[in-house]
């Protein structure tokens, strides 16, 4: 039940970890099996998110304070 309640604030948070300019160029934001989905309404920044994967990760989990997610895929 923890997980699923740091699950449930990352995705509430979204618009403070990734900035508002991603925020609202992202929808469709859900966690399953550890992987972070994320619909992303551009192709030039789903392009660019991609480049920096891994910090987005890192700052995911950093805000969780615990390891919550493991990858994320744009869409």
């Amino acid at each position: 039940m923890g997980d699923k309640y740091e699950e449930i604030s990352i995705v509430n948070s979204w618009e403070e970890i990734v900035g508002k300019m991603i925020a609202q160029k992202t929808s469709k934001l859900y966690i399953r099996d550890r992987v972070l989905h994320v619909n992303v309404n551009s192709a030039p920044l789903k392009n660019e998110l991609r480049y920096h994967k891994l910090v987005l990760i890192e700052k995911v989990n950093k805000f969780a304070q615990k390891e919550i997610i493991k990858d994320i895929n744009f869409y």
